[in-house]
């Protein structure tokens, strides 16, 4: 047998060089449901090695990850609860806004100016649950990757583990960020710039078997389906909202 994470050739359960499991299967939900909630307390090994990975060649390790080289990598959702939880420090002790709460902050201004409460629902809502808030969005965005970019082989948790992995990335550089920021400085567009081009670096280097062009349209597509996707789920439960009242 061929160990998918260092091409050692091996007889058993488990690889004698790397340690990895004989039986790597593809990402799907089984996948997601049983190995997921054995991670998120798994500290002690390869944190550190996915920053470095996830920022320096971001869409080589995503897919690394997703085609079997799994031992040196911390597990997407565990790795996401952890940066996310670092971020909301950081943000905590430096005394900063965090991005879900400038965002909301705007949104409320323009639900109080319209007098709509079911906007208003939702930035009163938020800010205490925030830490959750890339949980409910990550659904939606990996529906719109997927179908962006749905001639690709990987099929809908393999694009929500890309996605995980993506916005544990954002958390890191907008934690990095929180050092050095104020919250109505120019500093804030930059780390927006930043985090937005790292997403796009990833998707780049991610689907390498498309011509530059595409992948950015693709990119841009995918942006566009979330955000329509957004706008009627808000409206749907804005609507239930109302009919409750």
């Amino acid at each position: 047998m061929i160990c998918k994470n260092c091409q050692n050739e091996f007889e058993g359960n488990f690889c004698n060089h790397c340690g990895q499991k004989a039986s790597v299967r593809r990402l799907d939900l089984k996948y997601l449901v049983q190995d997921v909630p054995n991670s998120v307390f798994q500290l002690n090994r390869g944190f550190f090695f996915t920053v470095k990975e996830i920022l320096t060649k971001p869409g080589h390790a995503i897919r690394n990850f997703i085609e079997g080289k799994r031992q040196a990598y911390y597990k997407p959702i565990a790795f996401l609860i952890v940066v996310s939880t670092i971020y909301i420090l950081i943000n905590y002790f430096m005394g900063v806004n965090s991005l879900v709460e400038d965002v909301l902050t705007g949104i409320e201004i323009g639900a109080r100016a319209e007098e709509d409460e079911s906007n208003l629902f939702f930035t009163k809502w938020l800010p205490k649950y925030q830490i959750y808030v890339p949980f409910f969005v990550l659904p939606l965005f990996s529906i719109a990757s997927y179908l962006a970019f749905r001639k690709s082989d990987y099929n809908y948790v393999e694009h929500f583990v890309l996605n995980v992995y993506i916005t544990a990335q954002q958390f890191i550089i907008y934690s990095a960020f929180a050092f050095v920021i104020s919250d109505d400085g120019p500093l804030v567009l930059l780390q927006f710039i930043i985090g937005i081009g790292f997403v796009f670096w990833t998707y780049i280097q991610f689907f390498s078997n498309k011509k530059l062009s595409r992948k950015v349209g693709l990119v841009v597509l995918t942006y566009m389906f979330f955000i329509l996707f957004s706008i009627v789920l808000i409206f749907l439960v804005g609507l239930v909202y109302r009919v409750l009242q």
